[in-house]
């Protein structure tokens, strides 16, 4: 059985890979506005998380994502289902 538990196990790597990944995503939560974290967590009800955030000369945008579907959220907490910005590979 215990040989069975071993298997199961994750790579080290996976956990760092992962933990790096959580902190940066921490961080750039805390420099959006607070209108923006409302809307962050309205769309995380549907499966949205935030890939990243863009200075913009409107301020920051921040960018969320599910399933290759992107949508926007502006410094004043205004949701954009169908944003025109293009999202490198």
């Amino acid at each position: 059985m215990a040989e069975d538990e071993k298997s199961v196990e994750t790579d080290p790597s996976d956990d760092e890979r992962r933990s790096r990944k959580e902190i940066e995503l921490l961080k750039l939560q805390a420099d959006l506005t607070m209108a923006q974290k409302v809307a962050l967590s309205e769309v995380g009800h549907y499966g949205y998380d935030l890939a990243f955030v863009r200075n913009t000369p409107m301020g920051k945008l921040a960018i969320v994502m599910v399933n290759g579907k992107v949508m926007t959220i502006d410094d004043e907490g205004e949701i954009e289902p169908n944003p025109t910005i293009i999202i490198r590979d």
